[in-house]
């Protein structure tokens, strides 16, 4: 997030606003509770300048699609001042987000509600840190299947990611799933990669022509 100071000690952040919908990512945040959230300010307090975590308050709070309203309200001190250190002073983290897009950078609109019933917004950078992505990918298919024929359909599963993470793994053919061992899970550490098969019988699939894995 961009360096943000209130303006004085009495002007207050109620309420953080997330939104990320601009260019959408397909983040939903409909999971999220306040327990998964974690905002950090650094603040001016009369012993002097303090860098804490601020509790979130879940009855204000609500999350829902790709973006999150983060309630502070009945916290003391949610003013902010600049860090002593140089960080940031301000830094909001929130797991248990569904669907979030790859890891790296992507904008954000942040909105302040203040104590003083104004508002502050700009443009932010949201960083996908800590968490587990997966590619997935076919490398090897039969260019033509005939009435009887047992073939293989083999792929690679890769995470991406910085976390121990599951992946299901579905195939479908045709828009139409196959009956039988083609629902998957895979559990993987950070950067291993799975190799793994489907094997099919003519018959499990549709006998439309052509088909399409």
């Amino acid at each position: 997030m961009p360096k943000y100071t209130t303006d004085s000690p009495k002007q207050q952040i109620n309420t953080i606003e997330l939104d990320y919908s601009s260019p959408s990512t397909g983040t939903d945040f409909g999971k999220v509770n306040s327990g998964d959230v974690t905002v950090t300010l650094t603040r001016k307090k009369s012993s002097g300048k303090d860098r804490e975590k601020i509790n979130v308050t879940s009855g204000g709070s609500s999350f829902g699609g790709e973006t999150a309203l983060i309630d502070l309200s009945g916290n003391f001190d949610t003013n902010v001042v600049d860090d002593p250190n140089g960080n940031p002073n301000i830094k909001v983290a929130v797991s248990n987000v569904t669907n979030p897009p790859k890891k790296g950078t992507f904008p954000v609109t942040i909105k302040f509600n203040l104590s003083d019933n104004t508002t502050d917004s700009f443009d932010a950078n949201l960083d996908i840190v800590n968490t587990q992505f997966f590619d997935v990918v076919i490398t090897s298919a039969p260019s033509e299947v005939f009435e009887g024929d047992t073939f293989d359909i083999d792929y690679d599963v890769t995470n991406t990611g910085t976390k121990n993470g599951t992946q299901d793994i579905e195939l479908v053919i045709d828009g139409v799933r196959p009956p039988e061992q083609t629902n998957r899970s895979v559990a993987l550490k950070p950067n291993k990669t799975l190799s793994s098969t489907f094997t099919l019988n003519e018959s499990d699939l549709s006998h439309s022509h052509p088909r399409t894995i």
